[in-house]
């Protein structure tokens, strides 16, 4: 009995799982796909049908009337040429003949009576005083008619009646019987097709379905990758879907971007995480000792001013890496202006004048930078510019100059900071541009290792670039560059 339930259980579990993805298949786009391609066969198979039965009917009744019309002249000739006589004679002779035979013949006087008849070889059962009354309104010209047997509305006749002379009517008819072949014949074998021409456009509409959205399947497959931490997972598709291609090249290339700002990110925190320690071991080492013991207010006061410094380092560390951190991923925000080089220049020299009064070194804009216009973000290209000028300060010998230069190259302008520093070694000149990278020679002195990875990122932000040429014991040369 416990066995007998429990396999009465998992057949309905079966049951219900099999309900369930039919539900879920029912309400797919597939499922409609196949229904739109198996209605439209359908519908084109009906159609061709309702062709082909107009087509052939209309061939066979015109070849009727033909035969009709070349009869009616016969027996018109052979009248008005031999007389009554002759066309009994001739009708006798074709009975052998079923072709012949099938013809409705009549020759009758316009008052009714009637001259000569020929009945076709199945039309025995015709009520003959019907058929009279009712085909001896046909007078004048040729006429067509269309008659039924009185006996069965199936069996119809299309004829041409013409009054020959003044007093005789000649009437030929022939039963539309291969027209009711053909039709029947035709409505037989479209019933005995519609069924195999259905199950071939469901499954038509099946496969088409299931190779049209092969690409949707594989975005799904990779969304899920990438949903479970494979960022570098991307999407492969046949170049000649086009509509398809172009999807899989947005989604491909939204995908590069969602790496890119995983790995910036992760790079930012990891440099975040690196130098924020030796601030904040600082602050805390501070606070400690003037909670330690007796302190004076003025010890208080000392200790609040140091952690209040070394939290605007961290806070300005954090921006800055943030900053750069958005030039990367292309996200970061500019505010686009139209900029005189000159007056940007001045205003750099202005705010670093007194401290390079003190490091007895003197800030010189060269006379060509004037006159020279772009567009940009202001405050980050005066931003980089600074950052430039500072770390010339900083790596220049005293009683030297620092130069600075914009000038027009090409579609661009060019902005430059030349020292006569120390300058950079070739195993390092090409890492100076690298976030929190410091040379062996520049560790003793103050910085984040984050200036010249900002001028850099906006320099990138603003679709342009940054280049630098140095000789050791001589100076340096740092360019940056934006479109105009």
């Amino acid at each position: 009995m416990t066995v007998l339930m429990r396999n009465q259980s998992a057949r309905s579990e079966d049951l219900d799982i099999r309900s369930m993805n039919f539900g879920k298949f029912r309400s797919s786009l597939t499922f409609r796909i196949v229904l739109y391609i198996c209605a439209l066969q359908i519908f084109s198979f009906v159609a061709m049908f309702a062709l082909s039965l107009v087509i052939g009917t209309n061939f066979i009744e015109g070849k009727d009337r033909q035969l009709l019309d070349a009869k009616l002249t016969e027996y018109e000739s052979v009248l008005k040429a031999e007389g009554l006589k002759a066309i009994e004679a001739r009708i006798e002779d074709q009975k052998s003949t079923k072709v012949d035979h099938e013809f409705y013949v009549r020759v009758l006087k316009l008052d009714g009576s009637l001259d000569l008849k020929q009945l076709p070889y199945d039309l025995d059962d015709f009520d003959e005083s019907k058929v009279l009354t009712e085909l001896s309104v046909f007078r004048g010209p040729k006429k067509s008619f269309e008659l039924h047997s009185p006996t069965s509305w199936d069996d119809r006749f299309l004829g041409f009646s013409k009054q020959i002379d003044s007093n005789t009517i000649l009437q030929v008819g022939k039963s539309v019987e291969d027209w009711e072949d053909f039709t029947n014949h035709l409505y037989k074998g479209f019933l005995k097709a519609l069924l195999p021409f259905t199950l071939i456009g469901l499954l038509g509409g099946y496969l088409i379905a299931k190779r049209s959205l092969r690409p949707v399947r594989s975005m799904i497959r990779t969304m899920q990758l990438v949903g479970n931490g494979t960022t570098s997972e991307r999407m492969n598709i046949n170049k000649t879907d086009y509509e398809f291609a172009s999807m899989v090249d947005v989604f491909n290339q939204m995908l590069e971007r969602i790496e890119l700002l995983i790995t910036t990110m992760r790079d930012s925190l990891d440099s975040v995480s690196h130098d924020i320690r030796t601030p904040l071991t600082r602050i805390r080492t501070r606070a400690e000792l003037a909670l330690r013991g007796p302190t004076s207010e003025e010890d208080y006061r000392s200790a609040l001013e140091e952690c209040i410094e070394n939290a605007a380092e961290l806070s300005i560390f954090a921006t800055t890496v943030m900053d750069i951190s958005e030039a990367e991923a292309g996200t970061m925000k500019l505010d686009l202006v139209d900029i005189d080089s000159h007056q940007l220049l001045s205003e750099v020299v202005d705010l670093y004048d007194i401290v390079a009064q003190d490091a007895q070194i003197l800030l010189e804009i060269e006379q060509d930078s004037e006159g020279v216009t772009f567009r940009g973000d202001r405050a980050r290209i005066k931003q980089a510019v600074a950052n430039l000028v500072d770390n010339a300060i900083k790596y220049s010998m005293r009683d030297s100059d620092v130069y600075l230069k914009a000038e027009r190259v090409g579609g661009s302008v060019r902005i430059s900071v030349r020292d006569e520093g120390m300058g950079i070694g070739p195993a390092d000149i090409h890492r100076i541009w690298e976030k929190l990278f410091r040379a062996d020679k520049s560790r003793s002195l103050p910085g984040l290792g984050l200036g010249l990875s900002t001028v850099a990122s906006i320099a990138v932000a603003h679709g342009g670039s940054v280049k630098v040429e140095s000789r050791v014991g001589e100076g340096s040369t740092f360019f940056f560059e934006v479109p105009s």
